[in-house]
C-alpha cells in the first residue's frame, strides 16, 4: 500500500524542513558549561569559579550568555522557543503561498503615492519599516553622504541605529536602493526587511568585541566602495547584491571564536558539517533557510536563472572566506591576473568575488588612522579573549591569542605584511584607483604607526 507514500509527496511533506532557532544561544551556552565540566574534571581541580569563568569570557567574547544552562529549546523566560514548519519543493516555496504573498505586495504598492518618482517611493518604504523619527531620518541621510569615500566612518551610523535593531536592514536597504538593485532585480523590500532583521536580530543581544554590526556594515561600505573604483564594470546587479548579501550572512550569529577553535573543540557545528569551514557553512545554510519563508523570500518577483545564480555564487564565495584558503586564493587571483581576467565565467567571477569580500573583511587596517585605531582595538580584543576561553579550558592557546605573551602592535604589523599586502597590491594592480586611499592613505600610514609603536617611539 502506497497511499501514505503518495499523500507525502503530492502534499510536500516530504520536503518539509523544521526551522529552530537554534540556535547558538543555547546551544553554544549548554556546550561551553558542559566542555568546561569535563576539562577541569579532567585536571582533578575543585576550583568552583572556573565554570563560572569560562562563561564570562565566552559572553566577553561573543555575547553569548552562559551563566546558566538552558534546555535545548526553551528560552531563558522558560518557554518553549519558537519552530516553524516551511513547506518547500527543492528549497523553493510552494506556488498559492508564494502567490498570496506576492498578490498583498502589489496591492500596497497601488496605494503608494503615485506621484512620487520610485526611488522616493522606496525611501519612504524603508523609513516606514524602520520606525525611525524624521529627525533620525536627517541624520542617517547626513552621515551617508559621505558612503561613496574611503574616510567614510560606520561607527556613528551604528552607534545611532544599532541599539534599536535597524541598523543593518536600514544601511542595506540604502545601498540597494542606491544602486538600483530593488527595482532591477525586483526584490520585495517588506519581505528583505523582514529577512534582513531575522539575520541581524542577534547583533544587539549579543553585540562581538568585532565581528558585529558595525563590522557587517564596513564590509558592505567597502564593497560599495570597490563598485565606485572601476569594480562595477565586472559587475552585473546581481553580484553585486551578493557582494552586500555576503557580509550579513558571514557575520549572523558570528561566535568571535575561529573555525580552527571549533574544530579542535570538536564543536557541534563542527560535527555537523564535518570540520569543513564551520562557520560559514552553519551562516549560508541558516541564510537559504530563512529564504524558504514565504515572509523573508524577497526574490519572489526575480526570474529563478537569477536566484539560482545568486546561490551559486553566494556559497562558493563565502565558503572560501575560511582563513585556510587566504592564500591559495590570493595566489590563484595573482595567476589569473597574468592572462585576461577577469572574463564572463563562473570561475572567474567567483574568483573576484570572494576576494573582494576578503579584502572587505580586513580592510580595517587600511582605512585612515583614526578609523583604524579604533578597529584594531576590536580586533586584538576578539583574538584575545578566545585565548582567554582556551586557557580556562585547558587547551592549548592559538597562535596571537595570547594576551600575556603577544604584543599587540607586533601582531598587528604581522597582519598587515603577510596577510593584508600581497592582497591589496593585487587588487590595486586590478583596479588602480584603489592604490591611493587604500594604500597611500591608509594602509602605508598604518604600517608606519605599527612601526613607529614597536620601537617604542609611540607611547601607549
Amino acid at each position: 500500500d502506497l497511499d501514505w507514500m503518495v499523500e507525502l509527496i503530492s502534499s510536500n511533506k516530504l520536503y518539509a524542513i523544521t526551522v529552530e532557532d537554534e540556535d547558538t544561544d543555547e546551544g553554544m551556552s549548554a556546550w561551553m558549561n558542559d566542555a568546561v565540566k569535563m576539562s577541569t574534571k579532567a585536571k582533578d581541580t575543585t576550583d568552583e569559579g572556573k565554570e563560572k569563568a569560562a562563561g564570562d569570557l565566552l559572553s566577553k567574547v561573543s555575547g553569548i550568555k552562559t551563566s546558566q544552562t538552558r534546555a535545548s529549546g526553551v528560552k531563558a523566560d522558560g518557554s518553549k522557543a519558537s519552530s516553524r514548519t516551511v513547506s518547500t519543493m527543492g528549497g523553493r516555496l510552494s506556488t498559492n503561498r508564494s502567490n498570496s504573498v506576492s498578490q498583498r505586495r502589489r496591492s500596497s504598492r497601488r496605494r503608494a503615492d503615485r506621484d512620487l518618482d520610485s526611488y522616493e517611493k522606496l525611501q519612504i518604504q524603508l523609513r516606514e519599516r524602520a520606525g525611525i523619527s524624521d529627525t533620525q531620518d536627517k541624520q542617517v541621510s547626513l552621515v551617508l553622504e559621505k558612503v561613496d569615500l574611503w574616510t567614510f566612518d560606520i561607527f556613528p551610523l551604528s552607534d545611532m541605529l544599532e541599539v534599536s535593531d535597524v541598523f543593518i536592514p536600514v544601511f542595506f536597504g540604502r545601498v540597494a536602493i542606491y544602486d538600483d538593485l530593488v527595482e532591477v532585480l525586483c526584490l520585495d523590500l517588506e519581505l528583505m526587511w523582514n529577512w534582513l532583521k531575522k539575520m541581524t536580530s542577534a547583533d544587539v543581544t549579543r553585540p562581538n568585541i568585532f565581528h558585529g554590526g558595525a563590522h557587517t556594515g564596513s564590509m558592505i561600505q567597502t564593497l560599495y566602495f570597490f563598485m565606485r573604483k572601476g569594480m562595477v564594470q565586472h559587475m552585473e546587479p546581481v553580484h553585486r547584491l551578493i557582494c552586500y548579501m555576503a557580509p550579513i550572512i558571514m557575520n549572523h550569529r558570528h561566535p568571535g571564536l575561529s573555525n580552527s577553535f571549533m574544530v579542535s573543540v570538536r564543536h557541534p557545528q563542527a560535527l555537523r558539517y564535518n570540520d569543513e569551514a564551520v562557520i560559514q557553512n552553519y551562516a549560508l545554510a541558516t541564510a537559504f533557510t530563512y529564504l524558504t519563508d514565504p515572509e523573508m523570500n524577497f526574490f519572489i518577483h526575480t526570474d529563478m536563472p537569477l536566484q539560482d545564480t545568486l546561490r551559486l555564487l553566494l556559497i562558493k564565495a563565502i565558503m572560501k572566506q575560511d582563513l585556510k584558503y587566504h592564500f591559495p586564493e590570493v595566489g590563484l587571483l595573482k595567476t589569473k591576473m597574468g592572462s585576461a581576467f577577469p572574463e564572463d565565467t563562473i570561475e572567474d567571477k567567483v574568483v573576484l568575488i570572494s576576494t573582494a569580500i576578503r579584502l572587505a573583511e580586513i580592510s580595517w587596517i587600511c582605512r585612515p588612522q583614526s578609523i583604524y585605531v579604533r578597529w584594531s582595538e576590536r580586533v586584538v580584543e576578539e583574538f584575545f579573549g578566545q585565548g582567554d576561553v582556551e586557557k580556562t579550558m585547558g587547551l592549548a592557546v592559538s597562535p596571537f591569542c595570547d594576551r600575556d605573551v603577544v604584543s599587540a602592535p607586533k601582531m598587528q604589523l604581522s597582519f598587515a605584511l603577510v596577510i593584508c599586502y600581497p592582497l591589496v597590491s593585487a587588487w590595486c594592480a586590478l583596479y588602480p584607483e584603489l592604490e591611493a586611499p587604500l594604500v597611500e592613505q591608509g594602509l602605508e600610514q598604518n604600517r608606519a604607526y605599527l612601526e613607529a609603536q614597536v620601537r617604542g617611539t609611540i607611547l601607549k
